[in-house]
């Protein structure tokens, strides 16, 4: 049923000093059907009547202009003049595909000349993305205008987006700086130690934790260019809690056969504490489908050996964790891990500290050669009169080299 809602107010006037209340409301369409016979809007009430609202069913009555007719009675039967109001009903057959979305910027060069935009049709469209262009837009503030046609024809109301083009030129980086939960103001940020270029990609820096208290937080970061232009304020959720499991180990390996991980557990764990390596479902989830590899009785940093069975199917989406039983926590991140068929190590790293011949200490449970890229994550010694061998050699986390007498290391050889 189409319906059309009006406001209306209604003041009794009369030359009487006390006016009585009103006890009747009433509308018609175009044609009176007498006092009293009109169809009756409830809330009469007061000597007058202030944003009263009621819907009007239009039901019967033909497309084209109209009147609405509005008037009220009071307590002695007499009936204020009638209030009236002009409308259109329009012939809206249903909800009809759109056929046209288009867009312009400040001027309107007309319905179906302005930019066409490529979506799915349909009744509705939501989220269509587009990218505008700005080439011959000058600087300074505008507005983009974008609309929509069906396929009757009838265009949408114009949606209006205002907006600001400013000049930007590519220019140097000359400062980064974080800050965490309250911004002290441009400039006064923790700075961060950065190379002077137009773009910084994969910094790795230090974020001093002293003072921020156990729970979560928000990181933000922003960099400065060499005009004094700031940058859009990048955010990262946190939780800083005492105890922390920190898991290192290969990023691939093969079903049924051993490989080694490690793992660096900070903080205080409670007698009877049990670490569990475990190993998500295919699509790297935890809360089902998850296998776990080993368990270890230990309330200290540690090394286990584990074996994927051959019920785990192949798959580049797994994840490794390992799990504290007291208290019950999860290292983060957890690592990502490709189980394969055949056994590839290309990500060979310590997982304890240890001698450079003890094969326990390497993720892929052997001892690294010369076409290997090792990377440090613990103190390794090289004892005496051993000759170690790699490809190359990188050091991460809390990674360490100690040479026995006599022991040495050939790299790149």
């Amino acid at each position: 049923m189409k319906k059309c809602l009006f406001l209306f107010a209604l003041l009794w006037a009369g030359t009487v000093h006390a006016q009585p209340a009103l006890n009747r409301i009433e509308y018609f369409v175009d044609t009176d059907p007498g006092f009293g016979a009109a169809t009756l809007i409830p809330g009469a009430s007061g000597t007058a009547v202030a944003d009263l609202s009621v819907e009007v069913p239009l039901t019967g009555i033909s497309a084209g202009f109209h009147r609405l007719f509005i008037r009220a009675r009071n307590a002695n039967n007499q009936w204020g003049g009638a209030a009236q109001w002009p409308f259109y009903k329009d012939a809206i057959s249903g909800a009809a595909n759109l056929s046209r979305i288009e867009y312009f910027v400040d001027a309107d060069p007309g319905f179906g000349s302005a930019t066409n935009v490529p979506f799915t049709a349909g009744i509705a469209a939501d989220d269509v993305p587009f990218t505008l262009p700005l080439d011959n837009t000058s600087i300074g503030f505008h507005n983009l205008f974008v609309r929509a046609q069906n396929t009757e024809g009838r265009w949408s109301v114009v949606a209006r987006r205002p907006f600001y083009k400013d000049e930007v030129n590519q220019q140097d980086i000359v400062r980064l700086e974080y800050f965490i939960d309250t911004d002290p103001g441009y400039g006064a940020a923790t700075s961060v130690a950065i190379n002077r270029g137009p773009a910084i990609i994969n910094l790795d820096y230090t974020v001093d934790l002293n003072g921020v208290a156990n729970g979560a937080h928000r990181l933000y970061v922003r960099a400065q260019n060499a005009q004094g232009r700031w940058s859009v304020i990048s955010a990262r959720d946190f939780t800083v809690q005492n105890n922390v499991i920190v898991v290192s180990g290969p990023n691939d390996w093969c079903r049924n056969t051993a490989f080694n991980i490690g793992f660096v557990a900070t903080g205080t764990y409670n007698p009877g504490n049990i670490f569990t390596v475990q190993l998500s479902n295919a699509t790297g989830g935890f809360l089902s489908g998850v296998t776990s590899l080993t368990t270890i009785s230990s309330t200290t940093s540690g090394a286990a050996s584990v074996t994927i069975p051959n019920s785990v199917a192949t798959g580049s989406g797994y994840r490794l964790r390992v799990v504290s039983s007291n208290p019950n926590l999860t290292n983060m991140p957890e690592i990502s891990l490709s189980v394969s068929g055949v056994c590839v190590c290309t990500t060979l790293a310590t997982v304890k500290s240890g001698d450079w011949g003890d094969q326990t200490v390497w993720t892929c449970n052997r001892i690294p050669n010369s076409s290997d890229a090792v990377r440090l994550r613990h103190l390794v010694t090289v004892p005496s009169g051993l000759t170690g061998n790699v490809r190359s050699l990188g050091y991460e986390y809390n990674g360490a080299l100690r040479f026995g007498v006599g022991g040495r290391l050939r790299a790149g050889f």
